[in-house]
């Protein structure tokens, strides 16, 4: 009966240092879970801030592009609206230019015809002298 209880013993024994083992084992386990664990939320924390970062940049970018696409709507209409009021220059200079013409056209003309008024008034004075002329002449045959 002391072989039998020797043996439990050590069966008990072995089983105490085969759970003893497996308890290290597990408690090493349990450190390197723990600390891949501590690892992973410090890695989790940085994704996080990186994460938040980048949304407050994005949102950031939006904002950017929205501004920029109103000033650009803003250019183009005041564009347009240059290009409008540049045409209707053009368009009146084009006016003034023809009216302009016109009027050298019309003082060309009035030049000419007053030319030919003086002309014809010197011709009158010759005749009204080549007149007058003869009247005295007359007189003081007379």
């Amino acid at each position: 009966e002391n072989r039998d209880l020797q043996k439990q013993l050590n069966d008990l024994n072995l089983e105490r240092r085969t759970v003893q083992i497996e308890l290290n084992r597990k408690g090493d386990q349990i450190e390197r879970a723990e600390t891949s664990l501590k690892n992973l939320q410090v890695s989790h924390r940085e994704l996080q801030d990186i994460h938040r970062t980048m949304r407050i940049e994005r949102d950031k970018l939006r904002e950017d592009v929205q501004r920029s696409d109103d000033r650009l709507a803003k250019e183009t209409g005041l564009r347009k609206s240059l290009q409008r009021g540049e045409q209707t220059l053009m368009a009146q200079i084009s006016e003034l230019t023809r009216q302009r013409f016109e009027r050298e056209e019309e003082i060309e003309k009035l030049k000419s015809l007053l030319q030919a008024q003086e002309q014809h008034n010197a011709e009158q004075r010759v005749t009204v002298d080549k007149y007058h002329a003869m009247e005295s002449e007359m007189k003081l045959m007379q």
